[in-house]
């Protein structure tokens, strides 16, 4: 459904060499579940479910130079709160329902002092779409600060000085930055 258009050959290689004779490895038993979903051939026995985990380094951030130069670096104002998301921005993402409801809600609380941050690369025209389905992103563009990529070291300092996380995926197999998120001291908002 996501990816009509990109690496469908890559994509049918894959799946085509999926056979019951093979053992495999999983990233959780939602998406083990779905491998006997769409080939109900394989054998239940030869997949593997490893469970995942954070960075073992992630803690509570407290050091407040490292949060003044991570704001900086991302362009988030000195002055203001934050919540964070961090993933691809692309469509399952459901990144385009966050940021309308973000608007929402700061409109409906005359709230200034807060804005979000979008970390991540964004997929081809995902951004045009964010800002034609989004009403009156324009006048609250200031409130939507796109960070891009977000290296591993700010990670920590950026979930820590967030007032919470935002994930709301309409799909995952499994989702890491909550997490980490919830690592680091910082509350989550997620779906299920």
């Amino acid at each position: 459904e996501y990816f009509k258009n990109v690496c469908i050959d890559l994509f049918t290689t894959l799946t085509d060499s999926l056979n019951k004779d093979d053992y495999y490895f999983s990233i959780s038993d939602y998406t083990k579940s779905d491998f006997f979903k769409y080939f109900a051939n394989l054998d239940a026995n030869k997949i593997t479910t490893i469970p995942l985990s954070t960075n073992f380094d992630y803690n509570p951030s407290k050091d407040k130079d490292r949060l003044i130069k991570a704001r900086e670096k991302y362009n988030i104002p000195a002055d203001k709160k934050y919540l964070f998301s961090l993933c691809s921005l692309e469509p399952r993402k459901n990144l385009i329902r966050s940021v309308k409801t973000f608007i929402e809600f700061i409109k409906k609380n005359n709230i200034d002092d807060l804005v979000y941050v979008l970390g991540g690369g964004a997929w081809a025209g995902f951004i045009e779409k964010l800002e034609k389905e989004v009403p009156d992103y324009q006048n609250y563009s200031d409130k939507i600060i796109r960070a891009g990529y977000v290296a591993d070291e700010d990670l920590e300092t950026l979930y820590s000085g967030a007032e919470f996380f935002v994930y709301t995926s309409q799909y995952e197999g499994f989702g890491m930055p909550p997490l980490e998120a919830m690592k680091c001291g910082c509350p989550v908002i997620t779906s299920n």
